[in-house]
C-alpha cells in the first residue's frame, strides 16, 4: 500500500489502473515476408557483374591492336617531316608543339601507343590538328605526289640512260670478242707457219749436217787408208 501510494506521490499511474488490450490469434495474420537476415543472398551475388581486374591492360591492349601498325609509319612521318610540320603544328599561344614541347622526342625514343594516344589527344594537339593538320597533312601529300612522280620520271630516264649504256657496251663487248677471236685465231696460223718453217729449217740443217759429216768421215777414212798418206805402209823391199 506504502508502495502504491509512493508511485501515486511520483506522478505513476497505478498498477490496478493500467487496462491492458488483447488481440485475438485469428485476427493478426502471420507475417509473409521473410526477415532480412533470412534473404537469399547467395544467387544475388552469383549474378552481379563482377568487373575485370585488368580493365587498363585491356584498353592498352585494344590500342595497340588498332593502332600498333599506324604508329610506326605516323612516328616516321613526323619525325622525317619535322622542320615542316613544327611550322604548322602551332598551339593556343604560338608555340611549336612538336620542337618545344615533348612531341619530337615521343615520337622519336617513345614505342608506346598508349604515350603517343595520350599526346595526340591533349587539348593542344586537338586544337591544331583540327585548325593545321589538315591542310598541312594535304600539301604534304601533294608534294610527297609531286616528289614521286618527279622521281619516278628521273628513275625512267635513268633506267633508259643505263639500258642505252649497258646495249652499247654488250655491243663493243661482242665487236671485241670476234676480233679477239679473229686476232687468236690469225696468230694460231701463224705460229703454225712458224712451227712448220722451224720444223723445215731444222731438218734442213740435220740433212747439211749429215752429209758434212759424211764426207769428213769419207775424208778421213781416205787419208787413212791411203797408202801415200802420213799412215800409209811402205814395203821396203819393194822400194
Amino acid at each position: 500500500m506504502e508502495g502504491g501510494l509512493g508511485n501515486v506521490e511520483r506522478g505513476e499511474k497505478p498498477i490496478g489502473e493500467i487496462s491492458v488490450v488483447r488481440v485475438p490469434d485469428g485476427l493478426c495474420p502471420a507475417p509473409t515476408q521473410a526477415r532480412p537476415d533470412e534473404l537469399p543472398l547467395k544467387p544475388l551475388v552469383e549474378h552481379l557483374a563482377v568487373p575485370t581486374p585488368s580493365r587498363e591492360a585491356s584498353l592498352t591492349q585494344k590500342l595497340e591492336m588498332a593502332l600498333g601498325s599506324v604508329c610506326p609509319l605516323l612516328r616516321e612521318i613526323m619525325v622525317d617531316f619535322a622542320p615542316f610540320l613544327s611550322k604548322t603544328l602551332i598551339g593556343s599561344h604560338g608555340q611549336e608543339l612538336l620542337m618545344e614541347g615533348k612531341g619530337l622526342t615521343t615520337f622519336k625514343n617513345s614505342n608506346s601507343v598508349v604515350e603517343l594516344v595520350m599526346l595526340l589527344c591533349s587539348q593542344e594537339w586537338q586544337n591544331s590538328l583540327q585548325k593545321h593538320a589538315g591542310l598541312a597533312f594535304i600539301e604534304l601529300i601533294n608534294e610527297g605526289r609531286l616528289l614521286s612522280h618527279a622521281m619516278k620520271d628521273h628513275i625512267v630516264r635513268v633506267a633508259n640512260e643505263a639500258e642505252f649504256i649497258l646495249n652499247r657496251m654488250r655491243a663493243d663487248d661482242v665487236l671485241k670478242h670476234a676480233d679477239f677471236e679473229s686476232q687468236c685465231a690469225q696468230t694460231l696460223l701463224d705460229r703454225r707457219e712458224e712451227e712448220r718453217m722451224c720444223d723445215h729449217l731444222i731438218t734442213a740443217a740435220r740433212r747439211r749436217d749429215n752429209v758434212i759429216a759424211s764426207r769428213l768421215l769419207e775424208k778421213v777414212r781416205n787419208i787413212m787408208s791411203n797408202k801415200h798418206g802420213a799412215w800409209g805402209y811402205m814395203d821396203p823391199h819393194g822400194a
